[in-house]
Formats: structure tokens, sequence, C-alpha cells
């Protein structure tokens, strides 16, 4: 499972980059509205096809956790308004234990008000059963993340 559960969130973060391409020039309608309305643009129900209705997401951004699609949807509209351009990268992802994925990604995004453009550093601890995300914990520190999980940076380098 674990060489699958890699490509799921491969896959999830390869569909948010376009959703985020597609969704960032439809600003004049709501993410949740057209998640309840069945009125997606493909790109958007790509992403929500990895999720599991009951998925939580603990954003490094924010102290809140996202549970559901609809609060996950919330949550991404949150982020989003904040924005004027926003770009998620995928730059690594191994196999911890069967269920879970160590990843480390790189948002860029360019601050609606202030202008000011960030490219930030993002390690996060996905969980997934029968094949769907479950759970998705963001850190701010590699090595955060990995003890969340039992994992020294040399675990890491074992298993990457």
């Amino acid at each position: 499972m674990s060489r699958e559960n890699v490509e799921i969130v491969r896959g999830f973060f390869d569909a948010a980059e376009r959703s985020l391409r597609a969704w960032g020039v439809r600003r004049d309608r709501s993410l949740v509205d057209a998640i309840k309305k069945g009125d997606l643009p493909p790109e958007t129900r790509a992403v929500l096809d990895y999720l599991s209705p009951e998925m939580a997401w603990n954003p490094v951004f924010s102290t809140e956790t996202y549970r559901g699609q609809l609060d996950i949807a919330r949550g991404w509209e949150d982020l989003l308004e904040a924005t004027a351009d926003y770009h998620l990268a995928l730059h690594e992802a191994f196999d911890i234990d069967g269920d879970r994925v160590f990843v480390s990604f790189g948002p860029s995004l360019e601050g609606r008000s202030s202008g000011i453009k960030v490219d930030a550093a993002v390690f996060g601890i996905v969980t997934i059963r029968n094949g769907l995300i479950t759970h998705l914990d963001e850190f701010s520190d590699r090595r955060e993340a990995l003890e969340a999980v039992g994992l020294s940076e040399q675990d890491a380098h074992a298993d990457s």
C-alpha cells in the first residue's frame, strides 16, 4: 500500500495545483456554494475525489481544524481571499508506515493587501485510509513533523 499511498498524495497535490490555477480566475463565486450546488470545475472536483468526506485538515496558517469537505473548502476560501496569487508544489513524499505519508511542499503566494511575495516551506503528515486522504496535519518545521510520527531526520533519509 505504501507506494500506492505516495501516488495518491502526488495525485492530490497535482490536482490541487490545477484547481488553484482554474479557481484563481473565478473568484467571483464561493467554492462552498459551488460544492453545495454540485457546480464545480472538473479540476476542483478532482481534488475532492482524493478526500474522505470526513477529512480533517490542520493547516499551518491557522489554529483551526477544518473538518469535512465543506469546511475544508471554507478554509481554502479564507486562504485564497488573503492572496492575490497562490501556487502549490510538492517537493517530497515518502511512506512512513503504510497509512501515513510524509510530505514537504512549497506554497508560493502574494498577499492581496500587502503585495508581499512569500515562498514557504510546509511539512505534513497525510493519513490515507481506503484510498482516500483522511487527515492532513501541517507543520512549519520539518523536524517537528517527523517527530510527530516518531521519526528522526536520520530515519527520514533512510526511508526516502
